[in-house]
């Protein structure tokens, strides 16, 4: 009866120790869910912050295309290929004649931008060429 005791009070023993690690388990397990949860807030408020970015800089955008559509409106508007022409220009509004003669402004600096761009392309092309048929003479020199 007493070895029975002293096994029962051993294994009593053994379970408070058991008990013990659980209950520090949960604590860790409890601290590592909470700092988890911060961590996926903290994601949540950064992911805010950056749709609200992304949706003011497409409002801005949307902006900047009304104005441009506005402006190519009124050059249509004023119906002449040239809206420095005074006397198509005289019958307009200031506002309007300083908006056709930004249009106009942007329209040149557009077309030299794509002569530009065109020139450009046109160097990337040949430089292309040049370096396929580097290739193919190093190919051929490969293969003798």
């Amino acid at each position: 009866m007493r070895e029975k005791l002293l096994e029962t009070a051993s294994m009593a023993e053994v379970l408070k120790e058991e008990l013990k690690l659980a209950r520090k388990k949960h604590t860790h397990g409890s601290r590592l869910h909470e700092e988890l949860r911060r961590e996926a807030t903290w994601w949540r408020i950064k992911d805010f912050q950056n749709k609200t970015g992304l949706f003011r800089q497409r409002k801005e955008i949307m902006a900047y295309e009304m104005r441009i559509q506005q402006l190519e409106e009124d050059l249509r508007a004023l119906q002449c290929p040239d809206p420095l022409d005074e006397r198509m220009l005289h019958g307009l509004d200031a506002e309007r004649r300083r908006a056709a003669l930004f249009l106009q402004e942007a329209i040149r600096e557009h077309e030299r931008a794509i002569e530009s761009q065109s020139d450009h392309i046109q160097h990337l092309l040949r430089t292309i060429e040049e370096m396929e048929a580097k290739n193919m003479a190093l190919r051929d020199a490969l293969n003798r």
